[in-house]
């Protein structure tokens, strides 16, 4: 339950406004410029959180560079069994941002994403293109997911995910937005947990990633 209640005071920070501040566009009710891409940094950590939390499928398809991938494991040992492109990476946001019932009858509510403490370097991938700047983010992320769950062990019908694990992303210029940056891979290195049936009083389930998708694969 302490996880829950996080969870609610991490939405309900999101959702307020903060000190009123003449130069702030929100003092005088003026909605804040939505986050961009134009920097590595602006595209993990405002963009990607913003979009991703708000279940925002024509953003997300914006940010993946057609050439995507999704791994899971270290970037140099990936699991073979957990990777797709960005179709099926799509297909399964979608599934889970319109609140599609997955498999067992859950449905996503709520997203929470925040990613933090960035280390940014060239990347050497060996699926770069020789002419293109690629650089490796290493992060860390939390991710806090709702889910009904009409199953769950507890009675209560939700499903709370807490996701907390490095992560990382190699991006790259994007060519269909000059001046953006855009995703071209993304590493889940968080240990998976299979533990995505129900939640034991009330409490999350500590999860990867991986594990949030997969329910929705």
């Amino acid at each position: 339950m302490r996880m829950f209640l996080l969870l609610l005071a991490v939405l309900l920070v999101a959702g307020c406004g903060g000190d009123s501040n003449p130069s702030d566009p929100s003092a005088n009710n003026e909605p804040a410029p939505p986050p961009e891409r134009a920097t590595i940094d602006s595209l993990i950590t405002a963009y990607f959180p913003y979009y991703y939390s708000r279940r925002d499928s024509a953003a997300y398809d914006a940010m993946l560079l057609d050439d995507f991938h999704f791994h899971k494991g270290d970037p140099d040992n990936p699991v073979e069994d957990l990777y797709w492109d960005k179709t099926e990476e799509l297909n399964m946001a979608g599934r889970m941002f319109r609140g599609t019932p997955n498999f067992r009858g859950q449905t996503l509510e709520g997203l929470a994403l925040q990613i933090r403490d960035l280390t940014i370097a060239p990347s050497d991938h060996p699926d770069k293109p020789a002419e293109i700047e690629w650089f490796e983010v290493e992060s860390n992320i939390e991710l806090f997911a709702t889910l009904r769950d009409p199953n769950a062990s507890d009675g209560s019908g939700y499903l709370f995910l807490a996701i907390q694990s490095p992560q990382t992303f190699i991006v790259a210029p994007d060519p269909a937005s000059p001046g953006d940056w855009g995703l071209v891979h993304h590493f889940d290195r968080g240990a998976a947990q299979s533990r995505t049936g129900g939640s034991d009083g009330g409490g999350a389930v500590d999860a990867s990633w991986s594990d949030l998708k997969g329910l929705f694969r």
